[in-house]
């Protein structure tokens, strides 16, 4: 596909998925930190959750001077342009999504141990286990499937 294409199905799918993902994953932090004996509200998930996306926004900003430079390649598994200059900006934009995504995540871990007064593993606990409550379910439909 064109990267016009990817982009405007990428901006509508996320619009659209996007707040039904924040709301559902908020509220299941919420009942699986209960489990785990915290007393976080799903609202108060949401404003952990938000503050937690604020590097995941500078992240987005980044497709702009990626498309930039990287062009079409930007989407596609083999890049036609190797030249040393594009080589060293993949990495540097690896680079930079990484430290921003890290640092995503430090704030959300934060986040749960002050909202859900726990440590640091039981507040990663309390992030992982909605994620778990959703694959499982579906891998084990998945194989249900593949046996019929």
């Amino acid at each position: 596909m064109p990267t016009t294409t990817i982009l405007l199905t990428a901006i509508i799918m996320g619009g659209l998925t996007g707040w039904i993902v924040y709301y559902f994953y908020a509220w299941l932090m919420s009942v699986t930190g209960k489990w785990l004996k915290g007393q976080a509200a799903s609202d108060t998930f949401r404003t952990i959750l938000a503050w937690a996306m604020v590097p995941s926004i500078f992240t987005l900003l980044l497709i702009i001077p990626e498309v930039l430079i990287f062009g079409d390649d930007l989407f596609k598994s083999e890049h036609t342009n190797t030249s040393s200059f594009n080589s060293i900006m993949w990495v540097f934009f690896a680079l930079t999504e990484a430290v921003l995504s890290s640092w995503t995540l430090v704030i959300l871990v934060k986040g749960i141990c002050l909202i859900q007064g726990f440590n640091t593993g039981k507040a990663i606990i309390n992030m992982l286990l909605p994620g778990v409550l959703i694959v499982v379910p579906l891998l084990l439909l998945g194989l249900l499937l593949q046996t019929v």
